[in-house]
């Protein structure tokens, strides 16, 4: 099935604005409803290494406020090679560079709360709260016999997030976090229909089992 992504990626971004007018907290008052409540960010070193091995991801999230001491933030990224594979691309005429294609996507969820909030512009402060992510991508890849293998990963996670979000003056905002949760990764050979779990590969995926870590970073600006 194919996605257009830079219309899901349009939706994730107008949601947040939408639910802006259904649940923003009675709690707010009057004067704060005016500050900036709406930020767009993204982590550009997502470029050059996406979570999936030999993948750049090219996000950008939205969170809004929605109440005194929460917000939503959603996200929607596309998955393709990293920045310099497709610059070597541009470059070169090189077969290995040229020998697998890739594409995918990748959308999160976020329900933020700062206990100790106050919104003088963004959400900002101290947070924590559950995060949900899923990603896909379809390699298709060239082997010795001049044929392709067409391979599907994909990542689902869920986990609970804590961070510091610093917003500077009345434009730039910065965010740091990370979190422990739950992972399923899997490998599906599209021409075999075999999946396997990836959980438990050392050389993709270091952290054994189930368990997942987040360490993490965004930059954006405040509306």
């Amino acid at each position: 099935m194919r996605v257009c992504f830079a219309h899901i990626i349009t939706i994730l971004l107008l949601v947040p604005l939408w639910g802006s007018a259904q649940f923003i907290d009675d709690n707010i008052e009057q004067k704060d409803l005016s500050t900036k409540r709406f930020v767009l960010k993204t982590d550009p070193t997502l470029f050059l290494q996406g979570p999936i091995p030999g993948t750049g991801e090219y996000r950008v999230s939205s969170e809004l406020a929605i109440g005194s001491k929460s917000s939503i933030q959603l996200g929607g990224s596309f998955v393709g090679k990293d920045l310099i594979s497709l610059l070597s691309g541009v470059l070169s005429d090189s077969s290995n560079v040229k020998a697998y294609r890739l594409t995918g996507y990748r959308f999160q969820f976020t329900y933020k709360y700062y206990p100790f909030g106050h919104y003088k512009n963004a959400p900002e402060g101290f947070f924590v709260g559950p995060h949900f992510s899923i990603s896909q991508v379809y390699f298709h890849i060239k082997n010795t016999a001049l044929k392709y293998s067409n391979y599907t990963i994909t990542y689902a996670n869920a986990a609970l997030i804590f961070g510091y979000q610093f917003a500077i003056g009345d434009t730039f905002v910065i965010e740091l976090f990370q979190g422990l949760g739950y992972r399923d990764n899997r490998l599906m050979n599209d021409y075999t229909g075999k999946e396997e779990k990836l959980n438990y590969d050392p050389e993709v995926t270091p952290i054994p089992g189930d368990l997942k870590i987040y360490f993490g970073a965004n930059f954006g600006f405040m509306f």
